[in-house]
């Protein structure tokens, strides 16, 4: 996302339960291909992971857990989710970099609630003007 002078690094992630680990090496080599061009990262989605340690609502520490929490901290991001976001358990996540992002957890849509995301973002206040050619000039 290019916002006037900042462009946000976005990322959607669906990482199935008990899926193999490499989905983790994926993200982290996308991540880091545009973590010096972008002022800030956005990495959420239905990331199904346990880490009782750093997550409230889970019900194991994992390895994978492990993993995306030293993700997040080598990186500077904080997880904002603080509701169960399905049945006992917080799947899904929202980890960013931008300072005072919050997230809202909404009612359920099918299995899951839903996530609302707020990212506090600077008025753009660019004024924009076209440039004409004069039509009296020959």
């Amino acid at each position: 996302m290019h916002l006037g002078v900042d462009t946000i690094l976005v990322a959607n992630w669906y990482r199935p339960p008990y899926t193999v680990h490499t989905t983790f090496a994926d993200l982290y080599t996308e991540v880091n291909e545009f973590f010096d061009e972008v002022s800030g990262i956005v990495i959420a989605g239905d990331i199904n992971i346990h880490h009782k340690k750093w997550l409230r609502y889970s019900n194991a520490n994992t390895e994978i857990g492990t993993d995306l929490k030293t993700f997040c901290d080598f990186h500077g991001l904080r997880q904002i989710v603080r509701e169960p976001t399905r049945g006992d358990y917080l799947l899904d996540l929202a980890c960013t970099d931008i300072v005072n992002s919050t997230a809202i957890v909404s009612p359920s849509i099918s299995d899951h609630r839903g996530v609302l995301i707020k990212l506090p973002m600077p008025e753009v206040l660019e004024n924009g003007f076209e440039r004409g050619m004069d039509t009296e000039q020959g």
